[in-house]
């Protein structure tokens, strides 16, 4: 993809996400109170492991470049995106193996006349699986340089994520943070600085 496209994309995707962070920070206690806030549709991470740290630096780093106006389009999504393209087969065969575990759950809940339990087993698995075909994506779309797929591929794996957490499963750990989820663990830095101050 021509590099002025990739900028255009990135100016119209993150900077008014970024800006619109850095606006509403300062007065996100007050808006707990007045209004309720809007959910976000992805998973939010309540607490970061050490390779999401990583990558919210990353993340922390490629979003202070914007603001000052010093990004290199190219360069960015290189940095931001290398996490997902190098952690994938991992997060591949990790999905498949608890796809493949939920399937015998599922056998095993029919072969005891369980079959409500039998049918979320099985969905599970599905969503595993599902999963695992959006991780097995990332290196190819990384190596394209095709930010729109890749976004789409991890929005459609987030979303599999969140329909597991809602069954009450526990999805595989991942070395990564979605845009949203590092721009909510920076939020949560920042309400917390300002409560420091106060």
């Amino acid at each position: 993809m021509p590099r002025p496209v990739l900028f255009l994309i990135f100016l119209l995707l993150v900077f008014p996400l970024l800006a619109q962070q850095t606006r509403k920070a300062p007065v996100q206690g007050q808006q707990n109170k007045k209004t309720p806030v809007k959910k976000s549709a992805q998973p939010t991470v309540a607490m970061p492991n050490s390779e999401q740290l990583k990558h919210l630096k990353i993340y922390k780093e490629i979003s202070n470049e914007v603001l000052a106006g010093k990004i290199d389009t190219k360069k960015s999504f290189l940095r931001y995106y290398e996490i997902f393209s190098t952690s994938a087969d991992e997060l591949q065969e990790s999905n498949i193996s608890k796809a493949d575990e939920m399937k015998i759950k599922a056998e095993e809940a029919l072969d005891n006349n369980k079959e409500p339990l039998s049918q979320k087993y099985k969905s599970a698995s599905e969503l595993f699986s599902k999963m695992a075909a959006e991780a097995a994506k990332f290196p190819a779309l990384y190596k394209a340089g095709n930010k729109s797929k890749m976004d789409a591929s991890i929005k459609a794996y987030l979303e599999s994520e969140a329909a597991l957490m809602k069954m009450g499963a526990k999805p595989c750990p991942r070395r990564w943070l979605a845009a949203k989820e590092a721009e909510s663990c920076l939020a949560n830095v920042h309400s917390k600085k300002t409560t420091k101050q106060k």
